[in-house]
């Protein structure tokens, strides 16, 4: 992809060169078009006015695009002195500058541009400067550093651009030095020879500035050569190195302390790139304004989404953009899961559970709160920081951000899990449909028929789903919005994770999985836990404003319970036995207004720091058994 743009940036500096007579600095050959950034203003504007008078050369399509913009700027001002050419360079550079976006169809692109430009700070030639870009893929971390390349090469001695770099080195078949020597060019006659024989060996390229751009480093051990190349002081002051990548540990690791992070595209600049790929950069009619806002909502700023959607939507009509959009905004197109699917594929197994629980569960959520949940949900000390690291969250007010479209990506993973087996369910629809599946009636079915087939199938159907299912949230913001049987919740054997929030329950609930560990249920409906419960993994029984008289029958054994929230129970009369809960630390019972006693082992338990009995008087309660 790269030799190509500099292939075209070739042609057009050449066209470029003869249309606007530019001059500018020069080495053996001529440079490209950015000369401009130090050209003289004098000789620049005669040059200009020149070239906007002859017409005897046949000037091509670019030629004559550059004199157009550049010729209404001489033509004002050209009796206003040579105090104003500085004024009439600039603004020649800018145009001229929208004109090199636009021609590569870097869309939206300049500002993050200039911003890298600027963290490079080409003008210091004392050190070898090391840039990083990072950010989680399809944010455009490729198409800034290309951009970038294309745009300031000319001002080294050699140069290369490396993409996908961790996919051409992970069969370990080419190494980073080979892959430098290769592919690194150079307009220096002088240097040819050097490039070719003695790479990295020769003492005489450490006066050269080098420019080497490293995209899609996604491993830690593909920089560790390059680590010792440049400690090998090959590389000469000015040089500048650019890596791109979704992993902060690369750049950790390598010491990399300027860091760029790309950011999203504006409303404005999402609207540019969507019509660019959907109408050929035209603008579209009056009619197409609303689907594209719907767009752009839906892509929620990242590039690499509003560039695939634009050309699935390029040549159709109004209805054929609704009808696509409203498939896509359930199931992403392939092209941006695919892209996407790269971050989780990186992550570790007890990594890829956490982004899944998040995506599905905890976007938006306190991250101290989903911090502790997740620490006690899944069997692991992974921190939630690598997803950080990662690039596939970040934290924003103490809240979980995800982009939309990774949230989409995971949920997109868990709904084709296979086979029939969904392992977190968080949509109405699909909490229904299990729990109220009826598998006393399928299990009639296949007494009756034994040798029946497909009753056979179904039963075995219905077992993976239910026993498939690892994690229920259902949590809603405003009360009697949804109605479930509960009937199905008591074959979920695996469940490890449960949260419910204004949600109103009929059935029966004949026992609980023995795997929970975290529980969260506000306004749980029945009188007491199922008698048959027993858990050696709960860590968190969250039930406040339930229906309880008395929490479990007897002593339940549950030794890794930490937490106990009973609060707003108001139909509690006394507290269970805690001689099974030895690991107890917080016990809340704030608002248990019908509380009349405290069960004796509270005062035994070794590990309690918490109690919160609020808003009751002594007279009210009875501590003689807990004193």
């Amino acid at each position: 992809m790269c030799k190509a743009n500099i292939y075209k940036v070739n042609r057009w500096r050449e066209a470029l060169k003869q249309g606007c007579r530019v001059s500018g600095r020069r080495s053996n050959s001529d440079r490209f078009i950015a000369v401009y950034y130090d050209v003289d203003p004098k000789s620049f504007a005669q040059h200009i006015q020149q070239a906007c008078t002859q017409d005897s050369f046949e000037i091509t399509q670019w030629e004559r695009k550059v004199i157009e913009l550049v010729a209404p700027v001489w033509q004002v001002r050209n009796d206003s002195g040579l105090q104003v050419i500085p004024k009439i360079v600039k603004e020649v550079k800018s145009k001229i500058d929208k004109l090199f976006y636009d021609f590569f169809g870097f869309v939206g692109m300049q500002s993050q541009v200039e911003e890298v430009e600027k963290l490079l700070d080409l003008n210091a030639d004392d050190e070898v400067r090391v840039v990083g870009i990072c950010g989680m893929s399809g944010l455009g971390k490729s198409s800034i550093a290309t951009v970038l390349y294309l745009k300031i090469f000319h001002f080294f001695d050699a140069f290369c651009f490396l993409p996908n770099l961790s996919g051409r080195l992970k069969h370990g078949d080419i190494t980073l030095q080979e892959l430098l020597h290769r592919h690194l060019m150079t307009e220096n006659s002088e240097m040819k020879d050097f490039l070719d024989k003695e790479f990295l060996r020769c003492k005489r390229l450490r006066k050269h500035k080098f420019l080497i751009v490293l995209d899609g480093v996604d491993v830690v051990q593909h920089l560790q050569e390059l680590n010792l190349v440049q400690k090998s002081n090959c590389f000469g002051g000015g040089s500048r190195i650019i890596i791109t990548t979704r992993d902060e540990q690369v750049l950790q690791k390598y010491e990399v302390k300027t860091i760029y992070r790309p950011k999203l595209l504006s409303k404005e600049e999402g609207f540019e790139l969507l019509c660019s790929q959907a109408f050929q950069g035209g603008y579209p009619i009056g009619e197409f304004r609303e689907m594209i806002d719907r767009v752009l909502e839906y892509a929620n700023g990242l590039p690499l989404a509003i560039e695939i959607f634009g050309s699935s939507f390029f040549g159709k009509g109004i209805a054929e953009w609704r009808s696509l959009l409203d498939r896509e905004e359930i199931i992403p197109p392939y092209e941006i899961i695919r892209v996407l699917r790269k971050s989780f594929d990186e992550l570790d197994h007890m990594s890829k559970e956490m982004f899944l629980d998040i995506a599905c569960f905890f976007v938006g959520k306190d991250i101290n709160c989903v911090k502790e949940i997740l620490h006690d949900c899944i069997d692991c000390s992974v921190d939630i920081e690598i997803l950080i690291q990662k690039s596939v969250i970040t934290i924003a007010n103490e809240r979980i951000q995800m982009h939309s479209m990774l949230q989409a990506m995971g949920r997109d993973i868990i709904r084709r899990q296979y086979p029939y087996q969904q392992s977190r369910l968080y949509l109405y629809g699909d909490i229904k449909s299990v729990m109220e599946k009826k598998r006393n009636t399928v299990m009639k079915n296949v007494e009756a028929q034994p040798d029946d087939i497909e009753s056979v199938s179904e039963r075995q159907r219905y077992t993976w789903m239910v026993e498939g299912v690892e994690a229920i949230a259902l949590d809603l913001e405003e009360p009697k919005m949804a109605s479930l049987r509960i009937d199905g919740l008591s074959h979920m054997i695996n469940l490890r994770l449960l949260i419910f929030r204004n949600v109103e329950f009929s059935g029966t609930l004949n026992n609980l999985s023995s795997k929970l560990r975290y529980v969260s249920w506000h306004q749980y409906p029945f009188t007491s836990l199922p008698s048959g419960f027993q858990s050696d993994t709960l860590v968190q029984l969250i039930m406040p404003e339930s229906s309880m008289t008395e929490v479990w029958k007897g002593r339940m054994m549950l030794p890794t319970l930490r937490k106990l929230n009973l609060s707003g129970s108001k139909a509690l009369t006394k507290t269970p036995d805690f001689g099974g809960v030895p690991n107890l630390e917080r016990l809340e019972l704030e608002g248990c207004t019908g509380l009349l006693q405290l069960d004796r082992y509270v005062a035994k338990l070794p590990q309690l720091r918490f109690l919160n009995l609020k808003v009751f008087s002594n007279e009210e309660l009875d501590t003689s058994e807990a004193a």
